[in-house]
């Protein structure tokens, strides 16, 4: 069994990341053998409809949890008070390892990524003392973020895609201890234009295990924002030869041609309406010009 972990609210609509994130579990769902069960933590924005929908798009040999937010007090309550200034779905992130307390791992993803390999090459990874597989940022925040955090920048890591030792997580007292402060504080500082202060979940994972982070080594590729990218080079290497990655793109608004990755695994989930009117644009032939006799 893999567990694949998600945070959902739909505060706007239409919301398209439920969508993304039943196309997310469709491009894990047709390349392994393992079983999956989604757990997703959500509060009342998200609509019995959308549950509906996000059941309706998992294969029954899968399973799917919803799991209240308010089940954590101080992170629903802190998800509140910063809602407007993060999404409060982020902020539940923070409280992962308590929301799935039976668990003693999972892989923490964002609603829009797409894989081409069996997730259990990252699933199985042996994190040893570890407490995350992420990977490296690479492109650097601004100076003064990385200096306020402790953290240089060839230790920064991202938190689209990771797996989660949920044990030693609970067991780091600091952490637990310290999140609501450190969330806090940072919203003050991104208040006063601190750059870089809007991924708030990812800077708090790294200001507490960037030193127990086990880099991934499977590429996850930004490809709106490929260009210009120091690994550009080497990205684009590993998508024309279709090697093992994950690509970092929300689809419903993405130019890139790989949205069409995307778009064909949302034709098997319980949106499979708006992918098939996405092929039929792209594909749409010009009428034939008119008969002049």
């Amino acid at each position: 069994m893999i567990d694949l972990a998600f945070t959902l609210c739909e505060k706007d609509f239409p919301s398209f990341y439920p969508m993304g994130l039943a196309a997310t579990y469709v491009s894990i769902r047709q390349r392994t053998g393992a079983r999956l069960h989604l757990h997703v933590i959500v509060d009342r924005t998200v609509s019995k409809e959308t549950r509906n929908r996000l059941r309706a798009s998992i294969s029954r040999f899968d399973d799917i949890s919803f799991y209240e937010s308010s089940l954590i007090a101080e992170a629903d309550n802190l998800s509140s008070e910063l809602d407007g200034k993060y999404s409060r779905a982020i902020i539940w992130r923070a409280w992962i390892a308590d929301y799935l307390k039976h668990l003693d791992r999972c892989l923490l993803l964002d609603c829009d990524v797409v894989f081409n390999f069996d997730v259990q090459k990252i699933y199985e990874s042996d994190l040893g003392d570890c407490a995350i597989s992420a990977s490296l940022r690479v492109a650097p925040r601004h100076p003064t973020l990385h200096d306020w955090l402790e953290v240089p920048k060839e230790k920064y890591f991202r938190v689209t895609c990771c797996l989660l030792g949920l044990k030693t997580i609970r067991a780091n007292k600091n952490f637990n201890s310290g999140r609501i402060g450190f969330m806090r504080d940072l919203s003050e500082m991104a208040a006063k234009g601190l750059k870089g202060a809007q991924a708030i979940e990812q800077s708090l994972f790294n200001r507490y295990f960037s030193k127990q982070n086990k880099p991934l080594r499977i590429p996850l590729i930004p490809v709106d924002r490929l260009s210009g990218h120091p690994r550009e080079k080497e990205w684009r290497q590993v998508l024309d030869q279709n090697l093992d990655r994950i690509l970092d793109i929300k689809g419903w608004n993405s130019q890139s041609p790989y949205a069409i990755e995307f778009w064909a695994a949302v034709l098997s989930t319980a949106w499979k309406d708006q992918a098939a009117l996405f092929f039929e644009r792209a594909i749409r032939l010009p009428k034939p010009p008119r008969s002049q006799f």
